[in-house]
């Protein structure tokens, strides 16, 4: 199938007031889900999903042809002139036609009503993030013991203590201020939308959380996906210190940093003897303080 097919502008003249844009690379094992629970929603305004298509080299396309038709709007734009979701948003924001812009993850799934109520908090607020739930995707042993962000709020910077932020599948925002900070940073492969809520509020905007819109979010499984996403999360976590410190951002702690490297090193002899719940915990936590070693040398600061 020729991208070009689904990349045809629909043609409808409506105004559009809600335009979901999904970053995706190679999907095929998750987008089908997701497109089907899109298929089931409902709105009485006019709403588009954007594919951004960083690249995809899987069946990934053929799968969202079986949903035009089914899906309002649905199209796919092509986002393969650089790798990583950062530059798939921007992409797919910059062809959406909405004056809303919500985005969704291709690996997860949206929750019942969640076009409508998304699209009705964009109506009232102009920077949003929905609820986030891990129950309905992922195995008991893979949430045992994890706190649930963005479950009952906005999630909570920690390290150190700062802005609140939203997971970028998870924030919906008015285009005006999209373009007002040119989008997403590229140069941050991982915490790029963490960045942008901290820009967007230091200009001014405040993240509301809306509860009724719900996605059901996929955490990675196998202990080498867990520990790259913590390794290269901790990583982006020392390039934000570096660049929010003068902006009010908390001095960390030499003190604290060591002591969570010695407990680490106390803790790695019973590894063996851990389950698949604290296996993982433990693989997290050791990777994104591995992270934080490399994002320190990398960037020139103390942030461990």
């Amino acid at each position: 199938m020729e991208i070009g097919t689904l990349q045809q502008m629909s043609n409808s003249n409506q105004n559009i007031d809600l335009s979901l844009v999904i970053p995706c690379f190679n999907g095929a094992a998750t987008i089908g889900e997701l497109l089907e629970a899109l298929a089931n929603q409902t709105w009485s305004k006019p709403w588009e999903v954007i594919i951004a298509n960083n690249g995809s080299t899987d069946n990934t396309l053929d799968i969202v042809a079986k949903y035009q038709g089914r899906i309002p709007n649905l199209r796919v734009v092509d986002a393969s002139q650089r790798r990583g979701a950062p530059h798939a948003l921007n992409v797919g924001v910059a062809a959406a036609r909405g004056e809303n812009i919500a985005s969704c993850d291709a690996d997860d799934v949206v929750g019942d009503g969640y076009i409508r109520a998304i699209g009705e908090a964009l109506e009232k607020h102009d920077f949003v993030a929905c609820r986030l739930d891990m129950r309905k995707l992922n195995p008991d042993w893979l949430i045992a013991g994890r706190k649930f962000p963005q479950d009952t709020e906005t999630q909570k910077y920690w390290y150190p203590p700062f802005l609140a932020h939203a997971g970028g599948g998870t924030i919906g925002v008015k285009r005006r201020l999209w373009q007002s900070l040119n989008g997403v940073d590229e140069t941050l492969k991982y915490l790029y939308d963490t960045d942008f809520c901290f820009r967007l509020q230091l200009a001014g905007t405040a993240l509301e959380f809306v509860p009724e819109a719900i996605i059901h979010i996929r955490l990675r499984e196998g202990l080498k996906a867990i520990y790259r996403q913590a390794r290269c999360w901790g990583e982006d976590n020392v390039a934000l210190y570096k660049r929010y410190r003068p902006h009010g951002m908390p001095k960390l702690s030499r003190r604290a940093g060591l002591a969570a490297w010695r407990q680490i090193l106390r803790v790695l002899p019973r590894y063996r003897r851990m389950d698949s719940s604290s296996r993982a915990q433990f693989v997290w936590s050791l990777a994104w303080r591995i992270g934080r070693l490399k994002g320190s040398l990398k960037y020139g600061v103390f942030a461990l």
